[in-house]
């Protein structure tokens, strides 16, 4: 009996260490215990000299002052808290360094503004790099016209890198440069290839009717190939403008269409045929005085000519008459 009175007052003494049962309230001096029973008889939980709510029946625990925690208890001065049920009245929790989170899901209202959500309109400043392949897709209901699908706004572009008075190179504001595809079989053949497909111009569908629609529309600017340019179809419209540059040669193909070559200063080859009816020359102006001239210059050739009379367009007469650079007699004479 001694022995098991002997251990049950060491057991006392260790236990009172960690939780002291006395029946006081607020200004206690027994500042190094943590847990007391105050003076409404529920157990409390204190900090320093001050006492906190009560720990209710249920476990829950209630008033503890934010950034006190559980600390006082143990040799390493901290005290592990582990809920095991919902806790109602817990509106804080600090910094959670570690841990996995186990619950439900958490709604992205709760989230911060720097997160990106699902839904609603979002702005995104910092730049994004997407790996994987994107597709935007869905029906909606839109105003027409501002690019439905994707809308590239106008904004300010400022170079700050090329130096004063120097030249930028290149400035392009959507680039879009050449992939390099890959196959993980041999001898793998690709018929078309293209690094931007555009499928079709839009159909027009229920209620809709188009006047022209277009597969690529640009609607200012100088188009640039640097390239070919290779059409299955047909040329449509009125094309204008002038032709600069080194590919000044249209071929393959027969634009019936073109009725009028103005500025053109040659045609064809050596030995073209001009398969027509009548070859017409008419000149609609005072003084006009067409001329037809073959030969190989100026000074060279042969001059068919119709002279107007003077102040009108009505022929006067038609002068045939060579020109030759050399002096031999015979030169430039005409047989018959």
């Amino acid at each position: 009996m001694k022995w098991l009175g002997q251990h049950i007052v060491s057991l006392i003494a260790r236990f009172r260490n960690s939780v002291y049962f006395e029946n006081v309230e607020n200004g206690t001096t027994d500042t190094d215990k943590f847990l007391v029973i105050g003076s409404s008889g529920k157990l409390k939980y204190r900090t320093g000299n001050e006492v906190a709510s009560d720990i209710g029946a249920s476990g829950d625990i209630t008033g503890v002052a934010a950034g006190t925690g559980l600390s006082g208890g143990g040799t390493s001065g901290d005290v592990t808290l582990s809920v095991e049920s919902s806790q109602e009245h817990i509106t804080a929790l600090g910094t959670i360094s570690e841990g996995t989170w186990e619950g439900g899901v958490i709604a992205s209202a709760f989230l911060d503004t720097d997160t990106a959500h699902l839904t609603g309109t979002q702005t995104f400043t910092g730049i994004k790099t997407f790996e994987a392949q994107t597709i935007f897709d869905g029906n909606k209901s839109v105003t027409p016209g501002d690019g439905t699908m994707i809308h590239v706004d106008s904004c300010d572009i400022t170079d700050n890198n090329t130096s004063t008075s120097g030249t930028a190179v290149k400035y392009t504001h959507v680039n879009i440069e050449p992939p390099r595809v890959l196959a993980t079989n041999a001898n793998v053949t690709t018929t078309d290839a293209a690094t931007l497909y555009i499928g079709g111009a839009p159909n027009a569908s229920t209620n809709q009717t188009f006047t022209r629609t277009h597969s690529l529309w640009v609607d200012n600017g100088n188009v640039k190939f640097d390239g070919d340019l290779v059409v299955d179809g047909t040329i449509a419209g009125n094309v204008t403008g002038n032709v600069s540059g080194t590919a000044t040669t249209v071929t393959e193909g027969t634009q019936a269409a073109i009725t009028t070559l103005s500025g053109v200063t040659s045609i064809g080859a050596l030995n073209m045929a001009i398969t027509s009816g009548a070859v017409n020359q008419y000149k609609a102006v005072n003084n006009g005085n067409p001329v037809y001239s073959i030969g190989s210059s100026d000074t060279n050739e042969l001059k068919i000519q119709t002279v107007y009379h003077s102040g009108a367009q009505t022929l006067e007469y038609v002068l045939f008459r060579s020109e030759t650079a050399t002096t031999d007699a015979d030169d430039g004479k005409f047989l018959f």
